[in-house]
């Protein structure tokens, strides 16, 4: 009986990582701030949910949070994130 391993197959990577701007970065924070869900996130993103959460641990993650919130206070969305 043949056995047949599947193998993953990864979209070819600079330097053994992905990069990705800060754009796509704050991007993110904001998705997550309206979807509530980081599958959700990845799914609109196309960035890899280990990524992101490993983002997410960062303090430029919650920094950003905290900006995007006081923006939206400002704007009078006080209820919405």
């Amino acid at each position: 009986m043949t056995v047949v391993k599947s193998r993953r197959v990864d979209k070819p990577r600079a330097g053994g990582k992905e990069h990705w701007s800060m754009k796509q970065r704050h991007e993110a924070v904001a998705a997550y701030l309206i979807l509530g869900n980081m599958m959700l996130v990845v799914a609109s993103t196309g960035i890899p949910e280990d990524t992101l959460r490993g983002w997410k641990m960062k303090q430029w993650w919650k920094d950003k949070e905290d900006d995007i919130r006081r923006d939206l206070e400002m704007r009078g969305y006080d209820e919405a994130v």
